[in-house]
């Protein structure tokens, strides 16, 4: 009989996510939705390097941020570039793995350039 590597890593992350999340929505899902939530959040952090096209709207409201927003916009953009993610930047109902509609169904993400979020 093969070893089922894939039930090992499956069993290794609901494990680990069930004893470090404590919350009521993880709590409530089934294995299999749990890993598909935990690879969709791993999606949205962009772990690797992406183009970052600004439209010509953004480029009109930078001078309009804050000096923290507009910090924190080119942290954003540069942790796009490099590849070295944007989880900070992300929902507080992103890290606890709930469902993000737009990303889901169009790949739109919102971004928090005011308050950096604790994901820990």
């Amino acid at each position: 009989m093969e070893p089922n590597y894939f039930g090992q890593w499956k069993q290794s992350i609901v494990k680990q996510l069930r004893d470090t999340k404590k919350d009521k929505f993880i709590r409530r899902l089934d294995d299999d939705s749990l890993v598909i939530n935990y690879l969709t959040y791993i999606r949205e952090c962009v772990l690797h390097s992406v183009t970052v096209h600004e439209s010509k709207d953004i480029l009109k409201q930078l001078p309009t941020l804050s000096p923290n927003e507009a910090a924190n916009y080119q942290r954003i953009k540069s942790n796009l570039i490099s590849g070295s993610g944007i989880s900070p930047y992300l929902s507080t109902n992103a890290s606890k793995l709930r469902p993000d509609d737009l990303f889901l169904a169009l790949g739109i993400m919102h971004l928090h350039m005011g308050q950096i979020m604790d994901v820990s």
